[in-house]
């Protein structure tokens, strides 16, 4: 899976305001929506509403002409920087995206 790393960091893509996820909404099943270096480079340079138009593209060359790939959060993704290598969760809270990076939150015990 092509991803962007700079400095033992990799780029990853969450929908930060509450609008409905980016990744949660499509069923978690495109990895690629998180990581894809095309898509990480519009939020880069600010062209936010190209983003939609981006991942529609790659949903279709990655699943075919049928694929149903929601783009309707793409105004409000943001970019988020993960030590490469470190496992990390996306959840869903009202239409706004968290990133967990696992090790990093403490739980509660019983």
């Amino acid at each position: 899976m092509e991803k962007v790393i700079r400095n033992g960091k990799t780029a990853v893509l969450y929908q930060a305001d509450f609008i409905n996820g980016w990744y949660s909404e499509n069923l978690k099943a495109k990895q690629w929506l998180v990581f894809h270096p095309d898509l990480i480079a519009a939020v880069e340079a600010g062209e936010k509403s190209k983003v939609a138009d981006i991942a529609k593209r790659i949903g279709k060359e990655k699943h075919g002409p049928e694929d149903d790939t929601y783009t309707g959060a793409a105004v409000g993704l943001r970019i988020m920087w993960i030590e490469t290598g470190r496992q990390f969760e996306i959840t869903c809270d009202h239409g706004r995206e968290y990133v967990h990076v696992i090790g990093d939150r403490e739980y509660l015990t019983a």
